[in-house]
Parts: C-alpha cells; sequence; structure tokens
C-alpha cells in the first residue's frame, strides 16, 4: 500500500534556511549602515559582498 501524505514539504527545510538568510542580511546591511555612517551605500554594500565573498571561499576549500 501506498505511504499516505504527509504534511511536511521536502522543500520546508530549504525555505526556512532561505528566509533565515534573507533576514540575517538584511539586519547585517542595516546595523551596518548605523555603523559605519560616514561611508556611502555603494561602499558599504561593496563591503558585505566582499566579506560574503571571503567567507564563501573560505568554506568552500577543503
Amino acid at each position: 500500500m501506498d505511504k499516505p501524505p504527509t504534511s511536511k514539504s521536502p522543500q520546508a527545510p530549504g525555505a526556512i534556511l532561505h528566509l533565515a538568510a534573507a533576514t540575517s542580511f538584511g539586519l547585517s546591511a542595516t546595523l551596518a549602515q548605523r555603523l559605519l555612517t560616514s561611508s556611502s551605500p555603494l561602499v558599504l554594500a561593496g563591503r558585505l559582498y566582499h566579506g560574503n565573498t571571503i567567507s564563501a571561499t573560505e568554506s568552500a576549500t577543503p
């Protein structure tokens, strides 16, 4: 017999991680803007993306 359908979606963990990542990025941008009031928005965005690139590169290397 077939199993009854479950209420959990296999995509739920990915959706939760996506929302958590988007929330943390939004909070970090707001916090950084308040801390670095002398920086332009372009410089601030560059710093945030540069930090993200370094983080992703370090976690991808064995």
